[in-house]
């Protein structure tokens, strides 16, 4: 279920102002909080398991201002544009450790023991990274 959603938009921002932004955009709301989430997990994924469930205030927040200048598309007003600017910021905050995602009472929302960097395909098989004197034969890394 994504972060954000219609009733919330309009709860946050305005029924008309959704319904001015969701005329003629194929996927409707959905395909574009589907996007917003995407981008949130994106930052993340590189500390939390995602999809963070139940979602705090905050992340809700963000996904909304993500939705919301994705639907301006390249027309976002400064308000839009800059709440956007802080909701990316935040996110790249949490992902460098500079923030904590925490729930809305306040406990910190637990870091995943093993994060990723972004979806993880099982049909890929890992690769041995071991920087060893085989994989050096098999390189021939010169001196630079």
């Amino acid at each position: 279920m994504p972060y954000a959603n219609e009733a919330k938009f309009e709860a946050s921002f305005s029924a008309n102002e959704l319904q001015q932004l969701l005329t003629g955009r194929e996927g409707g709301f959905e395909q574009v909080a589907k996007d917003a989430d995407g981008e949130i997990h994106s930052y993340l994924a590189t500390r939390y398991a995602v999809p963070v469930d139940p979602a705090p205030s905050r992340l809700v927040a963000v996904a909304l201002d993500i939705a919301r200048y994705r639907l301006y598309d390249d027309a976002a007003p400064e308000t839009v544009q800059k709440r956007y600017e802080a909701a990316i910021k935040w996110l790249r905050d949490l992902a460098a450790g500079k923030a904590a995602l925490t729930a809305d009472d306040g406990s910190a929302i637990p870091e995943a023991e093993t994060p990723t960097s972004g979806p993880v395909s099982p049909s890929s098989p890992a690769r041995d990274l071991t920087f060893d004197a085989a994989f050096r034969g098999r390189y021939r890394l010169g001196a630079l």
